[in-house]
């Protein structure tokens, strides 16, 4: 008699009927789009859910390939399942007024080819001047925006105009045409920085060649992080005569402030690091003045710092005294200086002597003394 459990083993596992869904389709009311389709936002949104069924090998169904078949067809019932998954997709990828208004199709081409209809123009003028409009007037102190957040509203720009202007208009000299969008993007990008950053938008300008854009928004947006971490240091306020003077020198107790190298000992237009020109010219201006002893190149000293200040000279009051007292003082003089007797106090040098200035009078006095 056979063992029964040697018949059981033999069998092995009973296979069980795999779903005809794929894992992949199995979620048909996820959102799977960045960006919500509004009539507006057709381009990005078309984009976004284009590469989205790209990656689920789904894109034939949006072009027309996958046509519907009987309903005698094995597929049919596939077909069904993943034409609603994929409608499923598009309705949750949509606002509520533009999924009322496309709620009763029920096919995937038959929905696609209604919203290219409707929200993709080919020639979408008035967007096209709206976006213009917004990269034009677009600025960081305007919008208020951090560096990183200002370079995205102007990138979501640039990008949905490339969707109503591609390089593809240009088969030619694509390539060409590329590097002036990217070169036309950096002017703008830095056109709207805030005015704290013209210093690092001039060196940007004056690199040679011309950074990329993503190159120069990693610059200035290094800067703006390294400004907010760093402690700002704050020069006391100097004397209104001279209003660019902290460029010269420093304020008495205190050492200029570098904003951009943030070394202590210059301020930012004398930066070497931001105006290399500038160190050649010092060493020059060094040279020359060792040519003929130390500091004969600036007058033979120290040099004086070029801020001064005017010191007022209050006027010396003395008090002059009585007649009685100059004549008998005067006496006494010509008595020392032995040429009339003391007693001849009241005779013509004595009148003579009384019309000298006084100071002159004293300074005898006392040099007699």
């Amino acid at each position: 008699m056979a063992d029964p459990t040697k018949e059981i083993a033999s069998i092995g596992p009973i296979p069980v009927a795999a779903s005809s869904v794929p894992p992949s389709l199995s979620q048909p009311a996820q959102r799977v789009t960045s960006v919500l389709l509004n009539g507006k936002s057709f381009h990005a949104w078309s984009r976004s859910f284009q590469l989205y069924l790209g990656g689920k090998r789904k894109t034939r169904w949006i072009l027309g390939k996958e046509p519907k078949p009987t309903e005698s067809d094995p597929t049919f019932d596939e077909w069904v399942a993943d034409n609603c998954i994929i409608l499923g997709w598009m309705f949750n990828s949509m606002e509520d007024r533009v999924y009322h208004m496309f709620m009763y199709h029920d096919t995937v081409h038959g929905l696609w080819t209604a919203l290219k209809q409707m929200y993709a123009h080919a020639r979408n003028e008035s967007r096209i001047f709206e976006l213009y409009r917004d990269i034009s007037h677009a600025s960081q102190p305007a919008l208020g925006l951090l560096v990183a957040d200002y370079f995205g509203y102007l990138q979501t720009r640039w990008e949905e105009l490339a969707q109503y202007e591609p390089l593809s208009d240009f088969p030619s000299d694509g390539a060409v045409e590329s590097k002036r969008l990217d070169r036309r993007h950096t002017y703008q990008f830095l056109m709207g920085l805030k005015p704290e950053f013209e210093a690092l938008r001039t060196q940007i300008l004056n690199t040679s060649p011309l950074p990329s854009l993503y190159e120069a928004f990693a610059i200035v947006d290094g800067d703006e992080r390294r400004r907010r971490l760093l402690p700002t240091i704050s020069l006391p306020e100097t004397s209104p005569t001279v209003p660019d003077q902290t460029a010269f020198v420093a304020p008495f107790g205190t050492r200029p402030y570098c904003q951009h190298c943030h070394k202590p000992g210059h301020l930012i237009d004398r930066c070497f690091v931001l105006h290399p020109e500038l160190k050649s010219q010092f060493n020059r201006n060094r040279g020359g003045g060792r040519v003929g002893g130390r500091g004969s190149g600036r007058g033979g000293g120290r040099a004086t710092p070029r801020v001064g200040a005017i010191a007022e000279i209050e006027p010396m009051h003395t008090e002059i005294p009585n007649l009685n007292q100059l004549q008998t003082q005067i006496a006494q003089l010509q008595s020392h200086l032995g040429l009339v007797p003391s007693s001849s106090s009241s005779g013509p040098m004595a009148n003579i002597a009384a019309e000298m200035p006084c100071p002159l009078v004293f300074k005898l006095l006392l040099h007699q003394s």
